[in-house]
């Protein structure tokens, strides 16, 4: 018979999880850092949209980041991720 896994051996589903807690760590010091909540949120939208996760676009009041700042974003999370 095969010993059962031990606890201390990650599973795969443990490894997806922490690449994912990773991602979001990573996403969170991004667009939080010195940011008013209209302006993170802006900058949370386009690195979610640099994942191919949603759009960048904002409801009013809200105003979508655009130009360098979000060229520059792109950039950041494109290095921290290494894609």
């Amino acid at each position: 018979m095969n010993a059962p896994p031990s606890p201390l051996t990650p599973s795969p589903n443990a490894t997806v999880k922490r690449n994912f807690l990773t991602v979001v760590s990573v996403v969170s010091l991004i667009y939080q850092k010195d940011r008013a909540l209209g302006s993170a949120l802006a900058a949370l939208k386009v690195l979610m949209n640099e994942l191919g996760l949603c759009e960048k676009e904002m409801w009013p009041p809200l105003v979508a980041i655009e130009g360098e700042e979000e060229a520059e974003l792109r950039v950041r999370i494109a290095k921290a991720l290494g894609i």
